[in-house]
């Protein structure tokens, strides 16, 4: 059975599967291995919610998302036309699509600028891409530092 949420805090993962029972050692250990995070919105003193995805398969498995689950996901794809070009397609990451979009959604609330819709998708294309790297976090604030 899958969890109804794909994103969890420290608190929410203390002890599990292996996981320290401590939130300040989850951080570490999600620092360390570059788990996949958001901001936590409305929290005091802020943190960071952590992407199922980029948890160990142990704690997946734990929240109920099982190797069926995640392996549909993961071959799950959707074509998309590319904005600037005419009939080429590419195949895409359900879930790194979804984050994709997520991330460009929740900059574009903080900074309270809006997008015209051909450079919205533009800029998901670019963050999708960013998201395969291994630095995709600090490339995506750097990119959006530029826009902002």
């Amino acid at each position: 059975m899958k969890s109804l949420r794909e994103w969890y805090s420290a608190k929410d993962l203390e002890g599990l599967a292996g996981l320290p029972n401590r939130a300040t050692n989850i951080t570490r250990k999600a620092i360390k291995e570059d788990w996949l995070k958001r901001d936590v919105k409305g929290v005091k003193g802020g943190g960071y919610e952590y992407h199922y995805s980029s948890l160990p398969e142990s704690v997946q498995l734990a929240l109920g998302f099982g190797n069926e689950v995640r392996e549909a996901e993961a071959t799950n794809s959707y074509k998309i036309s590319q904005v600037d070009t005419s009939n080429d397609y590419i195949t895409v990451s359900r879930q790194r699509f979804i984050t994709a979009i997520s991330t460009l959604e929740e900059i574009l609330e903080i900074t309270h600028k809006t997008m015209k819709p051909e450079a919205k998708a533009q800029m998901v294309l670019m963050i999708y891409e960013l998201l395969s790297e291994e630095s995709a976090n600090e490339k995506i604030i750097e990119m959006m530092k530029l826009v902002a």
